[in-house]
C-alpha cells in the first residue's frame, strides 16, 4: 500500500524503470511469503486474507503495468 500511489504515479508517468525500482523494494519479502506462507489456509478468514493481498498486488501491476499471470518458470 506504501508503495501502490508511487508505482501508480511513475506508470502514469510512463516511467517503467522507476515503476520497477519501486516494485523492487517489495520484491523479496513477496517472496518470501509465497515460500513461508500457504497462501490458501484451511482457516477462511485467513485464506480470504491471503487472498486479498495477492489480489490487491496483481491488480497494481496488471492495470497499470504487466499482467503477472502471465510469468512462467520456463
Amino acid at each position: 500500500e506504501r508503495n501502490a500511489s508511487k508505482i501508480s504515479s511513475c506508470a502514469d508517468e510512463k516511467n517503467y524503470a522507476a515503476a520497477s525500482r519501486t516494485y523492487a523494494e517489495f520484491y523479496d519479502p513477496i517472496h518470501d511469503f509465497f515460500d513461508k506462507v500457504l497462501v490458501n489456509d484451511k482457516n477462511l478468514e485467513i485464506r480470504a486474507n491471503r487472498q486479498a493481498l495477492m489480489k490487491k498486488i496483481n491488480e497494481l501491476y496488471t492495470e497499470k503495468i504487466a499482467d503477472l499471470s502471465l510469468i512462467t518458470n520456463q
